[in-house]
């Protein structure tokens, strides 16, 4: 039995070294431009999801996930989609990325598949890899998908990226909180 222990120990050692020298260390891509000066000055930490985000005393937020993004492409990722990013709310900063067919007819009316990509509303974008070729994937089967983006959390709190996404559904720049209410009672 003592032979068992030891062979777990030594393997778990060993597994510990190979992790460490093949998975490369993490580095924070700050959503700001401050030096590393102007750095230290903010230093305490408000929120630390590893591996996801911080969040600072002073606001500023550094995200680990979800940062790269892909830009649209006129073949898509299956051969036979279109995607473009389209601004729905300029001054909202709402906006999506559309997916299409390249057979569609100028001008004729579609069945739309509105997507909300995932990232616990504080990482990833439409632009996202992950959700790019996800949602190239479902054009490919639907006449046509919107990728929804939306504000994330902490700089914007739910329920911003709720109120974003019913503004993407409906046109509206923002949702009132009394509106907000009765659409909660009314999902009840």
């Amino acid at each position: 039995m003592r032979w068992l222990l030891r062979a777990a120990l030594i393997a778990a050692a060993l597994a510990a070294l190979v992790f460490q020298l093949l998975v490369p260390s993490l580095k924070p891509r700050s959503t700001d431009t401050l030096d590393t000066a102007a750095m230290d000055v903010d230093s305490e930490l408000e929120f630390d999801m590893p591996g996801v985000l911080r969040m600072y005393k002073t606001g500023r937020v550094e995200r680990f996930d979800g940062t790269d993004t892909v830009p649209p492409s006129a073949s898509g990722d299956p051969a036979t989609v279109f995607s473009k990013d389209v601004e729905l709310d300029q001054a909202a900063g709402i906006s999506a990325r559309l997916y299409l067919p390249p057979s569609v007819e100028p001008g004729k009316k579609l069945p739309v598949v509105l997507f909300f990509h995932g990232g616990a509303f504080m990482v990833h974008t439409a632009a996202s890899p992950l959700y790019h070729r996800y949602a190239a994937s479902l054009a490919a089967a639907v006449p046509a998908v919107v990728s929804a983006n939306y504000r994330l959390a902490p700089e914007h709190p739910v329920p911003a990226a709720y109120d974003d996404a019913l503004a993407a559904i409906s046109g509206r720049r923002r949702v009132p909180p009394g509106r907000r209410r009765a659409l909660a009672l009314r999902a009840r």
